[in-house]
C-alpha cells in the first residue's frame, strides 16, 4: 500500500522506497540512496546522467536553495578543547578509579 501523497520506486534489490514529489531533493534521497540504481537517483533529482542540469534548472535550484556554502563557525579556544576531553562517562570512571 502506498502512503497518501507518496510515490513508489522499486530499488535494485527489490525493496520499495516511497517519496513525496513536493519535498526538497534532499528529502527524496533521505532514504537509503545507496540502494537505488544510479538512473533512479538521477530520476529523483530530475537530472540527466548524460547532460547534467540545464541552465534553467540551475537557475531554479540556485533560487530555491542558494549556493552550496558552509557557514563560518566560531573557533574553539585551546581551553575549551581541553575541557571537552573530560565530558565522557568513561573519563569520570577512570578519574574515580585513580582516586580510589
Amino acid at each position: 500500500m502506498i502512503p497518501a501523497g507518496k510515490q513508489k520506486l522499486k530499488t535494485q534489490n527489490g525493496s520499495n522506497v516511497f517519496f513525496n514529489e513536493r519535498k526538497l531533493f534532499a528529502d527524496k534521497l533521505s532514504c537509503e540512496a545507496y540502494l537505488l540504481h544510479i538512473s533512479e537517483v538521477a530520476s529523483l533529482l530530475q537530472t540527466s546522467l548524460e547532460n547534467g542540469l540545464t541552465q534553467k534548472q540551475i537557475n531554479e535550484r540556485l533560487a530555491a536553495f542558494g549556493y552550496n556554502r558552509l557557514t563560518a563557525q566560531k573557533e574553539k579556544t585551546p581551553l575549551q578543547i581541553l575541557l571537552q576531553q573530560f565530558t565522557g562517562v568513561a573519563v569520570y570512571l577512570l578519574l574515580a578509579a585513580a582516586f580510589i
